[in-house]
């Protein structure tokens, strides 16, 4: 099965940039809480703002990188791929409603022989508590085996990174992608 990460396109910046979101209280929820892969239980809808104006679109990604989905979009995935996405309810400001995405199949995928990376080194002073992971990727390489069936995931150790199987990839397309882009990686 062919696999592709699924990231913001830089480089046609239609799409609006949305901010973090928030819980009702105000307190910011950070991106990695959505690719811990686990379920996450939040009380009431989390809250986004646009960050940079720009056109309505089904898929964005927040300034910090959350995956963030119009109902459309959410629902189709999730049919496709039930107990690999939590769709969190957000509102955005205005009344539109989302859906936050949380990624809940993390998969030791990274095909180290194919990909470029750098990893953080024991003794540094800078982050001594991730001596050995994974700090920057140039070019990720999965290994499409130990992703097996699964349509949408994170890469252990390397959780920025959004997988989605050309299944789901097609489904995103069909429903809608601009602002989107996606890159092969197996």
């Amino acid at each position: 099965m062919k696999h592709f990460q699924w990231t913001f396109d830089r480089n046609r910046q239609v799409a609006w940039l949305l901010d973090d979101p928030t819980r009702a209280d105000g307190a910011s929820v950070s991106w990695w809480h959505f690719r811990k892969g686990a379920p996450l239980t939040i009380d009431g809808a989390l809250r986004l703002s646009v960050k940079q104006v720009g056109e309505l679109v089904d898929a964005s990604f927040s300034v910090g990188d959350v995956l963030c989905l119009s109902e459309r979009l959410g629902h189709a995935m999730q049919a496709l791929a039930l107990d690999q996405l939590q769709l969190i309810p957000a509102c955005l400001e205005g009344g539109y409603e989302l859906f936050v995405a949380n990624l809940l199949k993390e998969v030791d995928c990274v095909d180290e022989a194919r990909s470029a990376f750098t990893k953080w080194a024991g003794g540094s002073s800078v982050r001594p508590d991730k001596a050995g992971e994974y700090r920057s990727m140039m070019r990720l390489h999965v290994d499409a085996q130990a992703a097996g069936q699964l349509d949408i995931f994170v890469p252990r150790g390397w959780r920025v990174a959004i997988i989605v199987s050309e299944r789901m990839r097609a489904c995103i397309e069909r429903v809608g992608s601009r602002g989107t882009e996606f890159v092969a990686v197996n």
